[in-house]
């Protein structure tokens, strides 16, 4: 956000501090890390209300990186939007 917004920087210029961890596998690796841990937690601790938040929030995560993962290896193209996003698939423009 600062190499964008204060910096200028175009979103193919602006990569971030770790900006060669910024592809689409480290993405879908790491989000499905997250949904095997939030899985495992619930299993372990059924009672903790937000620990099934966090599943229900990682699972939509998973779903979203999932598509994007289908859209890069459709086209090569990285930095799909989510399907919310503006210009996803099921996205309400709303400006």
């Amino acid at each position: 956000m600062v190499q964008i917004h204060l910096l200028g920087l175009s979103e193919l210029q602006a990569r971030g501090i770790l900006g060669m961890l910024d592809i689409e596998w480290v993405n879908f690796i790491w989000n499905a890390w997250v949904l095997l841990c939030a899985v495992l937690l619930v299993f372990l601790f059924p009672k903790n209300p937000w620990l099934w938040v966090l599943l229900v929030i990682a699972v939509w995560h998973e779903i979203e990186h999932v598509y994007i993962m289908s859209f890069f290896l459709r086209t090569g193209h990285i930095g799909a939007p989510g399907l919310l996003a503006r210009g996803g698939p099921s996205a309400v423009d709303c400006l």
